[in-house]
């Protein structure tokens, strides 16, 4: 296609340029990414968008960051991108984290969102999960500390990672408090990071072990299902959160 015959030259503005061309750049790069037939191709190794995305998240802090987690969002929803985007050689999660913890605003909840695609894949829940890497902990601060977009998302990631069996010690540690975090969210909370909450008990307590440990911590929270659940996210290609749209970008821009 067209765009894809530009993205190298765009690639290329994110290695050399600063400043405002790199702002506008990964704005571009936003709107491409939200084309399902553009993803393989940006996320791929021979191209290198991704490691200079990981280069301007690591040292910016502001509208560039923010585009680039909205053009991970969007390639993070494409199957074929999620082993790769969440693989130790490249960087990204570590990066993500980073987001999660500093930022707030559309930024983290992109960044959230991108986590939550990238932790549907059944090969990416284990080393997500693992307590080095530090996401389940950084996932958790984030519905502490955020009540709108973030927490959705957050509490719909760890569902997702809460699947795998290998996940559910290292999930009911108690050091992390993530029972008593997501009893809050039940308590306060009306809407989808509610759902996402239970779904995540839900998924905790599949199997016999889960079930056990759930009952030792004092949750009143039941087995009631034969299998895992997805958690509610508006709905899209390959279960993966929605990437935000083309327009809400185009008027966030103008507004600044």
């Amino acid at each position: 296609s067209v765009e894809c015959k530009l993205l190298p030259a765009l690639v290329k503005v994110l290695e050399t340029e600063e400043g405002k061309s790199i702002v506008f750049t990964c704005s571009a790069l936003g709107f491409l990414a939200v084309s399902h037939e553009n993803q393989k191709y940006m996320a791929s190794v021979e191209l290198r968008l991704l490691d200079a995305i990981v280069q301007i998240m690591n040292r910016d802090k502001g509208k560039s960051r923010e585009y680039c987690c909205s053009v991970t969002r969007s390639l993070s929803s494409a199957i074929c991108n999620k082993a790769f985007m969440a693989s130790e050689h490249l960087g990204l999660l570590p990066v993500l984290i980073t987001v999660l913890a500093e930022d707030r605003g559309k930024a983290r909840a992109n960044a959230c969102a991108t986590v939550c695609n990238l932790a549907i894949s059944t090969v990416n829940k284990i080393p997500m999960a693992k307590p080095k890497l530090g996401l389940v902990k950084t996932l958790i601060y984030v519905i502490k500390t955020d009540k709108a977009e973030a927490r959705v998302n957050a509490c719909a990631a760890l569902s997702y990672l809460a699947v795998a069996m290998e996940n559910k010690t290292i999930l009911l540690d108690p050091v992390l408090e993530l029972l008593e975090t997501l009893k809050g969210v039940i308590k306060e909370d009306n809407g989808k990071a509610r759902v996402n909450a239970c779904l995540t008990l839900t998924n905790l307590s599949v199997n016999a072990n889960g079930s056990e440990l759930l009952s030792t911590k004092g949750s009143s929270m039941k087995q009631s299902t034969k299998g895992n659940l997805a958690p509610l996210n508006v709905p899209g290609r390959n279960n993966s959160l929605r990437p935000i749209g083309s327009m809400d970008r185009f008027q966030n821009m103008e507004r600044k």
